[in-house]
């Protein structure tokens, strides 16, 4: 199994060439989601899965295949980390077992759903966007300051 680093940082590469800028967000409100459990994804999965793809949704060869679903022949996958851990039992100085938690990092690899064939398209739900009335009548009666004549940057 490759180090899960490297696949990291070729991936960050791969995108690169292909003009996406990973860290950059697209404007858009949905981010890379598991089509089963419909969980965005977090971390640097959010960069890794960043691509041209119409669809947000993600999943994984053996995920596709139980739904009934196939990836397209020739299709390259995209591959995600995750933390895994397994315990170790160790015997400390007064001789007890002591249990131990023991973490590692692990990959696999995601098909984005327009990869795939005979799975239902799933349409992102509309993010419901509720002013705070509050915050909009403090902008109303105090107004945006712009000030142009600063030595220092403020976003």
């Amino acid at each position: 199994m490759k180090d899960v680093f490297k696949v990291v940082t070729d991936q960050i590469v791969k995108q690169l060439e292909a003009g996406i800028v990973p860290w950059r967000r697209p404007w858009t409100t949905n981010g890379p989601t598991s089509y089963v459990t419909n969980k965005e994804y977090q971390g640097i999965n959010t960069i890794l899965l960043q691509s041209n793809y119409e669809s947000p949704y993600w999943l994984t060869f053996r995920q596709a295949q139980k739904m009934g679903g196939s990836i397209r022949a020739g299709e390259k996958g995209s591959p995600i980390v995750f933390v895994d851990r397994m315990i170790k039992e160790e015997t400390n100085k007064e001789g007890q077992v002591v249990i131990k938690p023991v973490y590692f990092l692990k990959y696999y690899t995601v098909f984005n759903w327009c990869q795939t064939k005979g799975l239902p398209e799933k349409i992102p739900p509309e993010r419901d966007h509720q002013q705070i009335q509050s915050a909009e009548e403090l902008m109303r009666i105090r107004g945006p300051c712009i000030d142009t004549d600063t030595r220092q940057a403020y976003y």
